[in-house]
């Protein structure tokens, strides 16, 4: 009988990051602040269904050499409600806003935001 466990073949990808929910950067410091989140090694910041995520990029410490948790029995609540259906090996492509991988990226999007302003405040006095 053939083992049908979607975890077999899997590279883990769901144990290597945490990502927490952030307040929407709605103020210059808090775009600041995500700036220095993204100067970070392994650090990116995307927008999905309108919320803000802070995505920390470092592997699980029980994660095991077969990509399989070495804490099975007594891992935490969010693992055990974790659905395979939505699992990432297997949907490839999230319906990401935006996604900022660098400062850089983000720097650029705030320039263009700014330049949207910009412009549509010359729009709205004609």
């Amino acid at each position: 009988m053939p083992d049908n466990n979607p975890c077999d073949g899997c590279n883990a990808k769901c144990c290597r990051y945490i990502a927490l929910e952030i307040d929407t950067p709605e103020d210059r410091n808090a775009q600041e602040n995500i700036r220095w989140y993204l100067s970070h090694t392994g650090v990116q910041v995307y927008v999905e269904d309108g919320k803000w995520h802070l995505q920390v990029n470092t592997k699980c410490r029980h994660l095991d050499k077969n990509n399989r948790c070495g804490n099975y029995a007594d891992r935490p609540k969010i693992c055990r409600s974790y659905k395979t259906g939505n699992c990432e090996n297997s949907n490839t492509e999230y319906d990401y806003e935006l996604h900022f991988k660098s400062d850089a990226e983000y720097k650029s999007y705030l320039a263009k935001q700014k330049k949207k302003k910009k412009q549509s405040g010359k729009a709205s006095r004609k």
